[in-house]
Formats: structure tokens, sequence, C-alpha cells
């Protein structure tokens, strides 16, 4: 299996240490795992933890892209990944939700939408509007069960 993990700056910052994990497990899995990054990041923001995940591949995009400029990032992440195609992305922090549902509409792939906080839930991405959404990942089960669906899946701590 591929996985393409689009990460936002704020949640990078936030959470990179975990995210490397995440990867790291998944990578133990036998999972391919491609990390998409803003493009531009501060040298601190990829601190010893980048090294740690060194051997899933990193490409860079601009992540706020206005919605009539994201065809050229998307063109470019096509290109990055034509050799092995993402079988699904990840996409973490709302940063992420534009270009990562353009790519995905890009590749005919599923998007699993991280939501960390009852905002997000609420400004998420909804699968009446976009297709490509096929579930949301919480921490815990009270966004969770504010993020479900009809149609949709929910990943929470408790699966």
């Amino acid at each position: 299996m591929r996985v393409a993990m689009v990460i936002d700056e704020q949640r990078l910052a936030q959470e990179q240490r975990l995210l490397n994990r995440l990867g790291v497990g998944l990578m133990a899995e036998g999972v391919h795992l491609v990390r998409i990054v803003p493009e531009g990041l501060p040298e601190q923001a990829l601190d010893e933890g980048e090294r740690r995940i060194a051997l899933a591949s990193r490409i860079t995009t601009p992540m706020k892209a206005l919605p009539w400029t994201r065809g050229a990032a998307v063109r470019r992440l096509l290109e990055a990944l034509e050799d092995a195609p993402p079988d699904v992305l990840y996409l973490v922090g709302s940063a992420t939700w534009g270009v990562g549902l353009d790519l995905a509409a890009a590749l005919d792939r599923p998007a699993l939408i991280d939501v960390c906080s009852p905002a997000q839930v609420a400004a998420a991405p909804k699968p009446e509007a976009q297709p490509y959404v096929a579930a949301y990942v919480a921490p815990c089960e009270g966004i969770g069960a504010q993020a479900i669906a009809p149609g949709v899946g929910i990943f929470g701590m408790s699966d």
C-alpha cells in the first residue's frame, strides 16, 4: 500500500514527532510513505526527527494556493508521484484540504481528513461537497462523533 501524508506547517510544528512515529510505524508495516509538506519551511521546522524518517520521500508544495492557482501545484505533485502514486491520501491540518483534495481528485483516490478540534470538524470538507472524503481521523471519541457524516467512516482513539 502507498500512502501520501500531506501535512501543513502548523501541525508539523506542533506534532512532528508524533507524525514521524506514525510514519515509521506505517513503514514498518510495509507501507510506502510519501510526505508532502509546505514549501519554504524554515530549517528549524525540520528538526532531528526529519533524519529519523528520511527513508520516506518528502515532496514540497505550496499549501496556501488559491483554488484557481492550485492546478500548477497539483500538476507538479502528479509528476513527482508518477512512478508510485498513492492509494490513499492522509490530510493532516486544515491548510492541506485544498491541495490534498484536488490531488485526490486528480489521482481518483480517497482522502482521510484528520480533524483535531471541534472547530476543524465544523470547517472540514463534507462528503456531499467533496466525494473524495472517505473518512475522518479524530484523536478522541468526542471529536469523532461530531465528525461523523453519512457514508463516511471515522477512525478514533478506540479503533
